[in-house]
Protein backbone atom coordinates (compact mmCIF):
# COMPACT_ATOMS: atom_id res chain seq x y z
CA UNK A 1 0.00 0.00 0.00
CA UNK A 2 0.96 3.67 -0.23
CA UNK A 3 0.28 5.78 2.19
CA UNK A 4 0.12 9.69 3.27
CA UNK A 5 0.53 9.64 6.92
CA UNK A 6 -1.10 12.25 9.03
CA UNK A 7 2.05 14.54 9.34
CA UNK A 8 1.72 14.65 5.09
CA UNK A 9 4.64 11.62 5.25
CA UNK A 10 4.17 9.73 1.90
CA UNK A 11 5.03 6.19 2.44
CA UNK A 12 4.72 2.31 1.12
CA UNK A 13 4.23 -0.67 3.50
CA UNK A 14 4.18 -3.59 3.45
CA UNK A 15 5.42 -6.56 5.44
CA UNK A 16 8.59 -5.02 5.13
CA UNK A 17 8.41 -1.59 5.45
CA UNK A 18 6.19 -0.34 8.51
CA UNK A 19 5.24 -3.94 8.72
CA UNK A 20 2.99 -2.55 12.03
CA UNK A 21 0.99 -0.23 10.02
CA UNK A 22 0.93 -2.89 7.58
CA UNK A 23 -0.71 -5.53 9.77
CA UNK A 24 -2.96 -2.49 11.61
CA UNK A 25 -4.42 -1.24 7.60
CA UNK A 26 -5.20 -4.87 7.09
CA UNK A 27 -8.69 -5.16 9.45
CA UNK A 28 -7.99 -2.43 11.82
CA UNK A 29 -10.48 -0.29 10.55
CA UNK A 30 -11.15 2.61 7.55
CA UNK A 31 -10.23 6.08 8.43
CA UNK A 32 -7.73 5.93 11.01
CA UNK A 33 -4.67 5.62 9.95
CA UNK A 34 -3.73 7.20 7.20
CA UNK A 35 -4.90 8.07 3.42
CA UNK A 36 -4.37 5.26 0.94
CA UNK A 37 -3.76 6.01 -2.48
CA UNK A 38 -3.08 2.56 -4.25
CA UNK A 39 -2.59 -1.40 -3.42
CA UNK A 40 -1.10 -3.93 -5.04
CA UNK A 41 -2.91 -7.06 -4.53
CA UNK A 42 -2.34 -10.74 -5.56
CA UNK A 43 -4.44 -12.01 -8.77
CA UNK A 44 -5.51 -15.81 -9.11
CA UNK A 45 -6.66 -18.49 -11.65
CA UNK A 46 -9.87 -17.83 -13.54
CA UNK A 47 -12.25 -21.05 -12.00
CA UNK A 48 -15.89 -22.03 -12.94
CA UNK A 49 -18.61 -21.07 -9.96
CA UNK A 50 -21.96 -23.35 -9.28
CA UNK A 51 -24.40 -21.48 -7.74
CA UNK A 52 -28.10 -22.27 -6.69
CA UNK A 53 -30.96 -20.38 -6.08
CA UNK A 54 -34.47 -20.51 -4.56
CA UNK A 55 -37.19 -19.03 -2.57
CA UNK A 56 -39.61 -20.66 0.37
CA UNK A 57 -42.21 -18.71 1.55
CA UNK A 58 -45.42 -19.19 3.89
CA UNK A 59 -48.86 -17.62 3.95
CA UNK A 60 -48.67 -16.42 0.68
CA UNK A 61 -51.58 -18.13 -1.83
CA UNK A 62 -50.99 -21.19 -2.99
CA UNK A 63 -48.62 -21.78 -0.05
CA UNK A 64 -49.60 -24.36 2.56
CA UNK A 65 -46.30 -24.09 4.71
CA UNK A 66 -47.70 -23.44 8.43
CA UNK A 67 -45.29 -21.53 10.41
CA UNK A 68 -43.96 -24.18 12.06
CA UNK A 69 -42.82 -26.32 8.99
CA UNK A 70 -40.93 -23.22 7.92
CA UNK A 71 -39.42 -23.01 10.66
CA UNK A 72 -38.59 -26.66 10.67
CA UNK A 73 -37.23 -26.19 6.90
CA UNK A 74 -34.84 -23.59 8.53
CA UNK A 75 -33.35 -25.86 11.06
CA UNK A 76 -32.85 -28.14 8.00
CA UNK A 77 -30.90 -25.27 6.78
CA UNK A 78 -28.99 -24.38 9.56
CA UNK A 79 -27.38 -28.18 9.85
CA UNK A 80 -25.68 -27.49 6.72
CA UNK A 81 -23.90 -24.43 7.89
CA UNK A 82 -20.44 -27.12 8.87
CA UNK A 83 -20.18 -28.86 5.85
CA UNK A 84 -20.81 -26.17 3.73
CA UNK A 85 -18.27 -24.03 5.64
CA UNK A 86 -15.48 -26.93 5.33
CA UNK A 87 -16.49 -27.30 1.94
CA UNK A 88 -15.40 -23.86 1.15
CA UNK A 89 -19.03 -23.11 -0.09
CA UNK A 90 -20.36 -19.69 0.43
CA UNK A 91 -24.13 -18.63 0.65
CA UNK A 92 -26.02 -15.45 0.17
CA UNK A 93 -29.81 -15.08 1.99
CA UNK A 94 -32.72 -13.23 3.61
CA UNK A 95 -35.09 -13.93 6.05
CA UNK A 96 -37.84 -12.11 6.93
CA UNK A 97 -41.58 -11.68 7.97
CA UNK A 98 -43.87 -9.31 6.88
CA UNK A 99 -44.45 -7.52 10.07
CA UNK A 100 -44.39 -8.18 13.50
CA UNK A 101 -48.07 -8.71 13.59
CA UNK A 102 -48.51 -10.95 10.77
CA UNK A 103 -45.39 -13.33 11.95
CA UNK A 104 -46.95 -16.30 9.82
CA UNK A 105 -45.89 -15.19 6.24
CA UNK A 106 -42.35 -15.58 6.41
CA UNK A 107 -39.86 -15.69 3.22
CA UNK A 108 -36.51 -17.34 3.18
CA UNK A 109 -34.94 -16.57 -0.17
CA UNK A 110 -31.50 -17.90 -1.03
CA UNK A 111 -30.07 -15.76 -3.39
CA UNK A 112 -27.08 -17.99 -3.57
CA UNK A 113 -25.26 -20.95 -2.75
CA UNK A 114 -21.82 -20.59 -4.02
CA UNK A 115 -19.47 -23.36 -5.22
CA UNK A 116 -16.20 -22.29 -6.33
CA UNK A 117 -13.89 -24.76 -8.82
CA UNK A 118 -17.42 -27.07 -8.90
CA UNK A 119 -19.65 -28.42 -11.50
CA UNK A 120 -23.64 -28.30 -11.25
CA UNK A 121 -23.93 -31.46 -11.32
CA UNK A 122 -21.18 -31.91 -8.29
CA UNK A 123 -23.70 -28.81 -6.54
CA UNK A 124 -26.88 -30.93 -7.19
CA UNK A 125 -25.29 -33.65 -5.73
CA UNK A 126 -23.57 -31.86 -2.64
CA UNK A 127 -27.37 -29.85 -2.11
CA UNK A 128 -29.54 -33.60 -2.52
CA UNK A 129 -29.83 -34.78 0.96
CA UNK A 130 -30.23 -31.31 2.25
CA UNK A 131 -33.78 -31.10 -0.59
CA UNK A 132 -34.58 -34.68 0.38
CA UNK A 133 -34.85 -33.66 4.15
CA UNK A 134 -37.64 -30.87 2.85
CA UNK A 135 -39.55 -32.50 1.27
CA UNK A 136 -39.94 -35.00 4.13
CA UNK A 137 -41.51 -31.92 6.38
CA UNK A 138 -43.75 -30.72 3.29
CA UNK A 139 -41.81 -28.11 1.88
CA UNK A 140 -41.55 -28.16 -1.81
CA UNK A 141 -38.63 -26.50 -3.33
CA UNK A 142 -37.95 -24.89 -7.04
CA UNK A 143 -34.27 -25.16 -7.22
CA UNK A 144 -32.38 -23.05 -10.07
CA UNK A 145 -29.04 -23.78 -10.78
CA UNK A 146 -26.32 -21.73 -13.31
CA UNK A 147 -22.81 -22.57 -14.14
CA UNK A 148 -20.53 -19.37 -14.43
CA UNK A 149 -17.60 -18.91 -16.33
CA UNK A 150 -15.76 -17.56 -13.44
CA UNK A 151 -16.28 -15.39 -10.19
CA UNK A 152 -16.71 -12.03 -11.94
CA UNK A 153 -19.75 -13.00 -14.12
CA UNK A 154 -21.22 -14.86 -10.90
CA UNK A 155 -20.74 -11.82 -8.60
CA UNK A 156 -22.14 -9.27 -11.06
CA UNK A 157 -25.50 -11.63 -11.46
CA UNK A 158 -26.13 -12.40 -7.63
CA UNK A 159 -24.78 -9.21 -6.58
CA UNK A 160 -26.30 -6.35 -8.17
CA UNK A 161 -24.97 -3.46 -7.10
CA UNK A 162 -28.57 -2.08 -6.41
CA UNK A 163 -29.19 -4.60 -3.88
CA UNK A 164 -25.91 -4.21 -1.91
CA UNK A 165 -27.04 -1.82 0.88
CA UNK A 166 -26.87 -2.01 4.56
CA UNK A 167 -27.84 0.90 6.87
CA UNK A 168 -30.09 2.81 4.53
CA UNK A 169 -31.84 6.05 5.29
CA UNK A 170 -35.16 3.93 5.68
CA UNK A 171 -33.28 0.84 7.72
CA UNK A 172 -31.10 0.40 10.64
CA UNK A 173 -28.41 -2.56 10.61
CA UNK A 174 -26.41 -4.54 13.25
CA UNK A 175 -24.18 -7.66 12.76
CA UNK A 176 -23.16 -10.63 14.61
CA UNK A 177 -20.47 -13.29 13.33
CA UNK A 178 -21.51 -16.32 14.98
CA UNK A 179 -18.67 -18.96 15.49
CA UNK A 180 -18.65 -22.76 14.31
CA UNK A 181 -19.15 -23.49 18.51
CA UNK A 182 -22.75 -22.39 17.94
CA UNK A 183 -23.28 -25.39 15.62
CA UNK A 184 -20.88 -28.08 17.29
CA UNK A 185 -23.28 -28.24 20.24
CA UNK A 186 -26.75 -29.27 19.14
CA UNK A 187 -28.74 -27.50 22.02
CA UNK A 188 -26.76 -24.42 21.86
CA UNK A 189 -27.68 -24.85 17.90
CA UNK A 190 -31.66 -25.15 18.93
CA UNK A 191 -31.20 -21.68 21.21
CA UNK A 192 -29.35 -20.14 17.99
CA UNK A 193 -32.34 -21.47 15.91
CA UNK A 194 -35.22 -19.60 18.34
CA UNK A 195 -33.01 -16.66 18.78
CA UNK A 196 -33.20 -15.90 15.09
CA UNK A 197 -37.24 -17.21 14.89
CA UNK A 198 -37.64 -14.51 17.58
CA UNK A 199 -35.84 -11.79 16.26
CA UNK A 200 -37.56 -11.96 12.68
CA UNK A 201 -41.11 -12.25 13.72
CA UNK A 202 -40.28 -9.47 15.98
CA UNK A 203 -39.83 -7.77 12.74
CA UNK A 204 -36.13 -8.03 11.81
CA UNK A 205 -35.05 -8.52 8.83
CA UNK A 206 -31.98 -11.30 8.17
CA UNK A 207 -29.79 -10.92 5.62
CA UNK A 208 -26.98 -13.58 6.57
CA UNK A 209 -23.80 -15.39 4.82
CA UNK A 210 -22.76 -18.81 5.52
CA UNK A 211 -19.04 -19.44 4.74
CA UNK A 212 -15.87 -20.85 5.84
CA UNK A 213 -12.79 -18.85 6.36
CA UNK A 214 -10.15 -20.01 3.87
CA UNK A 215 -6.64 -21.07 4.92
CA UNK A 216 -4.73 -19.31 2.13
CA UNK A 217 -1.06 -19.92 1.87
CA UNK A 218 -0.30 -16.88 -0.57
CA UNK A 219 -2.06 -14.47 2.31
CA UNK A 220 0.03 -13.43 5.62
CA UNK A 221 -2.50 -14.53 8.11
CA UNK A 222 -1.37 -11.91 11.03
CA UNK A 223 -3.43 -9.34 10.51
CA UNK A 224 -5.71 -6.79 13.09
CA UNK A 225 -9.16 -8.55 11.58
CA UNK A 226 -11.34 -9.32 14.27
CA UNK A 227 -10.54 -13.13 15.37
CA UNK A 228 -13.98 -13.81 15.41
CA UNK A 229 -13.97 -13.91 11.81
CA UNK A 230 -11.45 -16.45 11.90
CA UNK A 231 -13.97 -18.67 14.10
CA UNK A 232 -17.05 -17.66 12.05
CA UNK A 233 -19.07 -20.09 9.71
CA UNK A 234 -22.33 -17.42 9.65
CA UNK A 235 -21.90 -13.30 9.21
CA UNK A 236 -25.69 -12.17 9.80
CA UNK A 237 -27.15 -8.49 9.71
CA UNK A 238 -30.45 -7.80 11.25
CA UNK A 239 -32.48 -5.00 9.85
CA UNK A 240 -35.03 -2.56 11.61
CA UNK A 241 -37.01 -0.73 9.67
CA UNK A 242 -37.01 3.24 9.97
CA UNK A 243 -39.87 5.59 8.23
CA UNK A 244 -38.36 7.93 5.49
CA UNK A 245 -39.81 11.07 7.29
CA UNK A 246 -38.99 9.33 11.38
CA UNK A 247 -38.86 11.93 14.24
CA UNK A 248 -35.36 11.68 16.13
CA UNK A 249 -37.91 10.43 18.86
CA UNK A 250 -38.98 7.32 16.59
CA UNK A 251 -35.07 6.87 15.34
CA UNK A 252 -34.12 6.52 19.13
CA UNK A 253 -36.97 3.97 19.60
CA UNK A 254 -36.14 2.16 16.61
CA UNK A 255 -32.37 1.95 17.53
CA UNK A 256 -33.14 1.00 21.04
CA UNK A 257 -35.10 -2.08 19.78
CA UNK A 258 -32.06 -3.16 17.52
CA UNK A 259 -29.70 -3.00 20.16
CA UNK A 260 -32.30 -5.03 22.39
CA UNK A 261 -32.68 -7.34 20.09
CA UNK A 262 -29.01 -8.28 19.34
CA UNK A 263 -28.57 -8.59 22.94
CA UNK A 264 -30.03 -12.26 22.98
CA UNK A 265 -27.59 -12.90 19.76
CA UNK A 266 -24.66 -11.86 21.49
CA UNK A 267 -25.84 -14.07 24.60
CA UNK A 268 -25.57 -16.59 22.19
CA UNK A 269 -21.82 -15.93 21.16
CA UNK A 270 -19.89 -14.66 24.06
CA UNK A 271 -16.09 -13.46 22.75
CA UNK A 272 -17.87 -13.32 19.47
CA UNK A 273 -17.89 -10.21 17.44
CA UNK A 274 -19.33 -8.09 14.75
CA UNK A 275 -18.00 -6.96 11.45
CA UNK A 276 -17.63 -2.89 11.50
CA UNK A 277 -18.55 -2.04 7.74
CA UNK A 278 -22.07 -3.41 8.42
CA UNK A 279 -22.14 -3.28 12.12
CA UNK A 280 -24.38 -1.11 14.19
CA UNK A 281 -23.14 2.60 15.04
CA UNK A 282 -24.71 1.85 18.89
CA UNK A 283 -22.60 -1.41 19.15
CA UNK A 284 -22.08 -1.97 22.96
CA UNK A 285 -18.34 -2.15 23.63
CA UNK A 286 -17.36 -1.30 20.26
CA UNK A 287 -13.78 -2.03 20.93
CA UNK A 288 -13.94 -6.02 21.80
CA UNK A 289 -17.05 -6.34 18.79
CA UNK A 290 -15.40 -4.98 15.53
CA UNK A 291 -11.48 -5.56 16.32
CA UNK A 292 -11.69 -7.97 19.67
CA UNK A 293 -7.86 -8.85 21.08
CA UNK A 294 -6.61 -6.68 18.14
CA UNK A 295 -7.92 -3.77 19.70
CA UNK A 296 -4.88 -2.86 22.18
CA UNK A 297 -2.41 -3.27 19.83
CA UNK A 298 -4.01 -1.31 16.79
CA UNK A 299 -4.44 1.55 19.71
CA UNK A 300 -0.70 1.79 20.46
CA UNK A 301 -0.40 1.92 16.70
CA UNK A 302 -3.04 4.64 16.09
CA UNK A 303 -0.94 6.87 19.08
CA UNK A 304 2.16 6.06 17.31
CA UNK A 305 1.45 7.47 13.41
CA UNK A 306 -1.72 9.45 14.51
CA UNK A 307 -1.17 10.72 17.49
CA UNK A 308 -3.53 14.03 17.83
CA UNK A 309 -6.18 12.07 16.08
CA UNK A 310 -6.04 13.73 12.72
CA UNK A 311 -8.57 10.90 11.54
CA UNK A 312 -11.64 10.40 13.18
CA UNK A 313 -14.30 7.88 12.24
CA UNK A 314 -17.06 6.87 14.97
CA UNK A 315 -16.09 3.50 16.61
CA UNK A 316 -12.82 3.91 14.37
CA UNK A 317 -9.80 3.00 16.76
CA UNK A 318 -8.89 5.62 18.98
CA UNK A 319 -12.76 7.22 19.02
CA UNK A 320 -13.27 6.92 22.06
CA UNK A 321 -10.29 10.02 23.13
CA UNK A 322 -13.28 12.66 21.20
CA UNK A 323 -16.80 13.37 22.00
CA UNK A 324 -19.42 15.27 20.04
CA UNK A 325 -21.25 18.11 21.22
CA UNK A 326 -25.39 18.42 21.15
CA UNK A 327 -25.42 14.55 20.69
CA UNK A 328 -28.41 12.81 21.81
CA UNK A 329 -28.35 8.74 22.81
CA UNK A 330 -28.85 6.15 20.38
CA UNK A 331 -28.93 8.91 17.92
CA UNK A 332 -25.56 9.94 17.05
CA UNK A 333 -24.69 12.19 14.03
CA UNK A 334 -21.74 14.72 12.59
CA UNK A 335 -23.41 17.88 14.76
CA UNK A 336 -22.26 19.65 16.65
CA UNK A 337 -18.34 20.01 17.57
CA UNK A 338 -15.64 17.21 17.66
CA UNK A 339 -13.84 17.82 20.91
CA UNK A 340 -11.13 15.54 22.58
CA UNK A 341 -12.00 14.46 25.93
CA UNK A 342 -9.86 15.78 29.16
Amino acid sequence: MEVVLADGTFVSVSAQHHPDLFWAMRGGGGSTFGVVVSVVVAAYPKAPVAALSYTVTTGQPGSNISADTFWAGMRAFWDTFLPNADAGHYLYFTLTCRTPNDVHNCTFNLLAHWAHDTTVAELREWTSPYFTRLSSLGIAVAPSFVQYPSVVSAFETTFPANTEQAGTATGHTASRLFPRTNWEDPDLLDRTAAAFRQSIEAGGKMVAYNFGVARNPRVNQTNAATPAWRRAVMFAMLAEPVANNASVAEIVSTSRTLVQLMDSWRALSPGAGSYLNEGDINEPNFQQAFYGSSYDRLYRIKKQYDPHGTFYAYTGVGSEDWYTTDQVPLYPTTNGRLCRKP
